[in-house]
């Protein structure tokens, strides 16, 4: 082998052991043992320079019930006096998305998955409803569950995805991803010690813009401790209550 070769071989290997694997449905790699009923609360705040307040309580409730999944999510915000209720339909053991549907003041979503994606979309403050029927070129995962699914990933140091994702928002719509950019072992301080987690640091641009959130993963369980989301706008962080 000539220098020339080699040198190309070379960039070919840096190329492909840099270039990020995408996920989809169904992969193998995905590690369903870590699947189980699970109840959680969390508070959600926004951070204002080194000052944090809190503006939801988020409540999940992960349901598991033959081969479906039932991630249910509901939202009290601060000072509101109506909540936001969201509830996700996934087949097992694939995890692709078969429904989901959100409500909250401000508007409704139903979103039916397979080849096409059908729906409607309620804008309660601007009286106004958009049909969903799109057709879809590659498998995804929906919007509102891919966090979970970063849970079930064989995270290691320095490992890297992309999952698929559809998601809709009047300002965008479509076939998107999440970009897993990083992954690096970690402590975390809870109530009850230092626990070992993976800090996992996300890239993505549903809902129009652009946002990097890290999340906090226990390696022993898989249970999510902390996001820190980084918005274009604003920063938020979302822990759970212990």
């Amino acid at each position: 082998m000539n220098m020339k070769t080699f040198y190309v071989c070379l960039l070919l290997f840096t190329m492909s052991a840099v270039t990020a694997q995408t996920v989809n449905p169904g992969d193998e790699s995905i590690e369903t043992k870590w699947i189980k009923n699970e109840k959680t609360q969390s508070r959600w705040m926004l951070v204002k320079d080194t000052v944090s307040y809190e503006i939801a309580t988020i409540l999940n409730d992960i349901q598991v019930s033959g081969k479906e999944l039932k991630i249910i999510t509901e939202i009290q915000v601060k000072g509101a006096t109506t909540k936001w209720y969201d509830t996700t339909l996934v087949s097992l053991p694939s995890l692709k998305p078969i429904r989901y549907t959100s409500t909250n003041v401000e508007r409704d979503i139903t979103m039916n998955y397979n080849e096409k994606v059908t729906g409607q979309y309620n804008d309660k403050t601007m009286n106004r409803v958009a049909e969903l029927d799109e057709t879809t070129k590659k498998p995804y995962f929906g919007n509102s569950y891919y966090p979970y699914i970063i849970r079930l990933l064989p995270l290691k140091e320095g490992y890297t995805a992309e999952l698929p994702i559809y998601d809709y928002h009047p300002k965008l719509k479509g076939e998107m991803k999440i970009s897993i950019t990083d992954v690096k072992s970690g402590k975390f301080k809870s109530k009850n010690g230092m626990v070992d987690v993976w800090e996992v640091t996300t890239v993505s641009n549903l809902a129009a813009e652009k946002n990097i959130v890290k999340y906090y993963i226990g390696k022993k369980d898989r249970k999510l401790w902390r996001q820190d989301i980084d918005a274009l706008y604003q920063k938020m962080l979302i822990r759970l209550i212990e």
